[in-house]
């Protein structure tokens, strides 16, 4: 897995990021999270199922892993529009939603979870941009936005 993370400052904010699809190899997840650390994690990605090509199999995930079990929370279909926005909510530290747009203006929501057992790194989860799949995986992201609530 790879990840690149900011610490949050509040209890309340939102993050958003713009995710490439056809940067995303087939067995391939590539998304927003927010991250305690490598164990615990709870995310929405972008996912191409394995063996299938780009413009083929795309669904939107909304994972956890906890102490390193991985458990999927709610998945849908998605149509490859070549790009997803993606939003995470956060309030009062430990609530999480996830959201999807095709535009960056119309939200649907995904799922969410508690995360209160999210261990903070430095006093803070940190929201992160990741990737996961075999070595070498990779995907491209666009814009990315923290902003406190």
């Amino acid at each position: 897995m790879a990840v690149a993370a900011r610490p949050t400052r509040g209890a309340n904010y939102t993050a958003t990021t713009l995710v490439g699809v056809a940067s995303i190899a087939p067995g391939t997840r590539a998304g927003l999270a927010a991250d305690g650390n490598r164990d615990n994690v709870l995310a929405a990605t972008v996912e191409r199922q394995e063996g299938k090509t780009a413009g083929a199999a795309l669904r939107l995930v909304v994972w956890q892993a906890r102490k390193g079990e991985r458990r999927m929370l709610a998945s849908a279909p998605a149509r490859d529009t070549g790009q997803f926005h993606l939003r995470l909510s956060a309030k009062d530290r430990t609530r999480f939603e996830f959201a999807v747009s095709p535009d960056g203006r119309t939200w649907t929501a995904v799922g969410g979870a508690e995360g209160e057992y999210l261990p903070p790194r430095d006093l803070a989860v940190r929201v992160a941009l990741l990737v996961t799949g075999q070595g070498g995986s990779s995907a491209r992201f666009g814009t990315f936005r923290l902003q406190a609530d």
